[in-house]
């Protein structure tokens, strides 16, 4: 992904992006491990909606890094 790229996401979704810098390049990453870090990190945060997990913000959230 290009940095350009990250300066028009919202914050929470630059966080979990700037953490994919650590890894190299052309890595190949399992949704449920980098999702998993962000959770662990804190950088994503419980919802306000019923039912929604935060597995699930943060399933959307890797949706959207990888457009």
């Amino acid at each position: 992904m290009q940095f350009m790229y990250c300066i028009f996401l919202p914050n929470p979704l630059q966080i979990c992006f700037a953490l994919c810098s650590i890894f190299p390049p052309n890595h190949m990453f399992n949704t449920d491990d980098l999702v998993g870090m962000w959770i662990a990190l804190g950088f994503i945060q419980p919802s306000h909606i019923q039912g929604e997990t935060i597995e699930n913000i943060g399933g959307s959230y890797f949706d959207i890094l990888v457009k």
